[in-house]
């Protein structure tokens, strides 16, 4: 099963996971809606396709001004964005988030897939965070909530063991 980001944040703050407030956009029109309601004075305006590296594709841009925003969100529209996951063929962008914008202090990157054969959720992440930098594995409890496999006292512990 592929989901989109907007989908996989509606999922974590679920769970009590602190997201930034942003909505999914299907045309320029709720574009300009999402922008005013959000308010600024930053936004974050991302391509909604199932393929990593978006960002590097033009794909995620930082907008400084409502109009910049709303601008952005209109040019994403039917773009075709190619990345290293989508071939040369490259997706169209059907759909685009517009957040707001807030700061970054770690980056985590998790992929989960069930083992169907046990029912077991096998998970790895990547942290990119200024204090850590390398992987780990986080496993399933009976309680299904993903568990750090490293001391509480890593940076990101706490988030994990939600």
């Amino acid at each position: 099963m592929n989901i989109h980001e907007y989908q996989a944040k509606v999922v974590l703050a679920g769970y009590g996971v602190a997201v930034a407030k942003g909505w999914a956009v299907l045309s320029p029109r709720e574009a300009k809606a999402t922008v005013d309601a959000l308010g600024g004075p930053v936004w974050v305006v991302k391509a909604q396709i199932h393929a990593g590296g978006r960002g590097k594709a033009g794909g995620v841009k930082l907008c400084r001004t409502a109009e910049e925003a709303i601008a952005t969100a209109e040019d994403m529209f039917g773009q075709v964005l190619v990345t290293h996951q989508t071939g040369p063929a490259g997706k169209e962008v059907g759909r685009v988030y517009i957040e707001e914008c807030c700061d970054i202090a770690n980056e985590l990157y998790v992929g989960a897939v069930i083992d169907r054969a046990t029912g077991h959720v096998a998970a790895r992440s990547r942290c990119r965070s200024l204090r850590c930098g390398r992987s780990r594995s986080l496993r399933c409890s009976r309680s299904r909530s993903l568990r750090c496999s490293r001391s509480r006292s890593h940076p990101h512990a706490a988030a994990t063991a939600a």
